[in-house]
């Protein structure tokens, strides 16, 4: 029981490298969603279904990105 605790402080400190290394992407993402969603949410106050096609559009493009980037190889 004794060995779990020592090693306790050494597992913390990879968590926290693997939380260090996730954040940064992780926020990028949300703030991607959050931003096209207000996009959507603006155009949907101007004219309802404008929201709907500016939310697909956005959602495409997304995809399309995504896409392209998941071909791109790796350096």
């Amino acid at each position: 029981m004794t060995t779990f605790f020592r090693t306790v402080p050494g597992r913390l400190r990879n968590v926290r490298r693997a939380i260090g290394a996730v954040l940064p992407d992780l926020l990028r993402d949300v703030a991607g969603i959050a931003g096209a969603a207000a996009i959507s949410y603006g155009a949907w106050q101007v004219y309802r279904p404008a929201g709907w096609i500016v939310g697909g559009a956005l959602a495409v493009a997304g995809a399309w990105l995504y896409r392209t980037q998941a071909e791109e190889p790796t350096q």
